[in-house]
């Protein structure tokens, strides 16, 4: 069951990184907090943007309408960790989005790599015995590549193509996890700054859930993702874009598949708390399934 719990809380939480607010990388994707050796996933969802949060004003987004011009999202991302020693670990995730957007008579489908990650992680605070209060603490340094296009290097007249922020990202994070017999809860924290662009980003996210029926839980989760204006230059000038900002509400369904797989289906709801900035607004469904290799 302690398996179980700890592997449902890395799959919900990984769903709150499909933002388009601050597009990278998950570190959860990508990290063992259970007590397995190693894990694959593969996660797919499909998102509807329904709303545009403009860069100045109260904050409150604007909704699409049967007028507006359409935007819909796919994602299949797959995601792999191993331990290398007792508490060190490695992980990467490899996203690939598909763009569908419309626009009056045009319409555009695009689909190429997001942007991969690799992190390396360390379990701070073991968990050598039981207590009611201490949580178990990981901390990790992630990468992310360019290897997705952001929107300053779109070549399509919609914007189809963006898939990432297109740029070398440094992330730090921690991540602290705590279970009460069929309750758990988690925390997590991860900031990272752009040189390039001359931007920070942060992450921070709680959740929680139950488990019941030996095989089933249910989860809820909350994230909010921040980044901070970026710099763009050209051969003449230099300005800096709009702040962003936006909120991920997250619930989910977690199924125990054998002793070592589970499916978990989720929903992403990025407008249910405000303030928005700078971002598009979608709902998103998601499935997920996970396989693991104990220790």
């Amino acid at each position: 069951m302690i398996r179980f719990l700890v592997l449902a809380l890395i799959l919900v939480s990984q769903s709150a990184s499909a933002a388009p607010c601050c597009a990278g990388s998950s570190a959860l994707s990508s990290l063992i907090t259970g007590d397995e050796a190693r894990f694959f996933g593969l996660s797919v969802s499909a998102g509807t943007v329904i709303g545009q949060a403009y860069g100045a004003g109260s904050g409150i987004p604007e909704f699409k309408d049967a007028s507006s011009n359409q935007e819909n999202r796919r994602n299949i991302s797959l995601n792999f960790a191993t331990l290398i020693s007792d508490r060190w670990q490695l992980g990467a995730s490899i996203p690939f989005v598909q763009n569908q957007l419309t626009a009056g008579s045009k319409s555009e489908t695009n689909s190429r790599f997001g942007d991969i990650s690799a992190t390396i992680g360390f379990e701070v605070l073991p968990e050598w015995e039981y207590s009611e209060w201490k949580p178990r603490v990981f901390t990790f340094l992630q990468y992310v590549s360019p290897s997705g296009r952001s929107m300053l290097e779109s070549k399509t007249a919609l914007a189809s193509d963006v898939s990432g922020l297109g740029i070398h990202q440094f992330h730090l994070g921690a991540v602290a996890i705590k279970r009460w017999s069929d309750w758990d809860a988690n925390l997590v924290l991860k900031i990272g700054h752009e040189w390039s662009h001359e931007s920070s980003l942060v992450n921070a996210s709680m959740g929680a859930g139950y488990s019941f029926a030996e095989v089933w839980r249910a989860g809820m989760s909350l994230e909010t993702q921040y980044q901070s204006p970026q710099k763009v230059s050209d051969a003449l000038s230099s300005s800096y874009t709009s702040q962003k900002l936006v909120w991920n509400t997250g619930a989910s369904i977690t199924y125990l598949v054998g002793a070592d797989s589970s499916l978990v289906a989720g929903y992403l709801d990025q407008t249910l708390f405000g303030p928005a900035i700078n971002t598009t607004l979608a709902r998103t469904l998601s499935l997920s399934f996970q396989r693991r290799w104990e220790r």
